[in-house]
């Protein structure tokens, strides 16, 4: 499914992708260049192994003066990195099982993410990075606060 939201300013409850209840009071999902972030919101407790769900949408393109790079049907990559910046996860595909990506406004991408350390507590932030096959100098990024319960 896709997901739709805009304009959101209550509280919002609901099931996270671990099964605990969660609150989160007036938070959108993170946006940056044509990529929505719909899970995990931002600040958001969770655990691991954590679903990410995202959408690309690059219909607006011009008007933000950037778009989210996506080649052969993957968006870039997710990292989990902690309060120093160390990489504490494995590197996970942002992708989607959507045929026609190349030719729908949106599509919806997931990734699945596993920590190195699965002992692993506290602050921390999961960090996108767009598909970089052009080998642009600076790959478009987008980083959402989160703590790990």
């Amino acid at each position: 499914g896709v997901w739709y939201i805009l304009g959101y300013t209550g509280s919002q409850k609901g099931q996270s992708n671990n099964g605990d209840v969660a609150e989160h009071y007036n938070t959108l999902p993170e946006t940056a260049c044509g990529l929505t972030i719909i899970d995990p919101l931002p600040n958001t407790k969770v655990s691991f192994p954590l679903n990410v769900n995202a959408i690309v949408n690059n219909t607006k393109s011009k008007e933000l003066g950037c778009s989210w790079g996506v080649f052969e049907a993957i968006a870039g990559v997710i990292q989990v990195k902690d309060e120093n910046g160390k990489v504490i996860s494995t590197d996970t595909p942002l992708k989607t099982n959507n045929q026609n990506w190349m030719t729908d406004p949106s599509s919806v991408y997931t990734g699945v993410i596993v920590l190195e350390d699965m002992n692993f507590k506290g602050k921390a932030v999961i960090h996108f990075t767009e598909d970089n096959s052009a080998g642009i100098d600076n790959p478009d990024t987008l980083d959402i606060p989160i703590v790990i319960k």
